[in-house]
């Protein structure tokens, strides 16, 4: 998965051991999270409009996800 949050400029993407990677606009990783203890797949991001907050589905669960800016 990819989201985009133009508000607080970052890009969000997901890989086999993080739910949530950070990333600048220009390609800088920012921050990695797991939300899970268990390698859950990412089926989907969803961006509030104030930025820096998204809600993260996995497989398992759903997340309420705060990014510190």
């Amino acid at each position: 998965c990819i989201a985009l949050d133009r508000v607080s400029k970052n890009v969000y993407l997901d890989n086999y051991d993080y739910q949530i990677m950070v990333f600048t606009p220009k390609g800088l990783k920012q921050q990695n999270y797991a939300l899970t203890e268990n390698s859950d797949d990412v089926r989907q991001f969803l961006v509030h409009p104030d930025g820096g907050k998204l809600l993260v589905l996995t497989e398992s669960a759903l997340k309420n996800v705060e990014i510190p800016r």
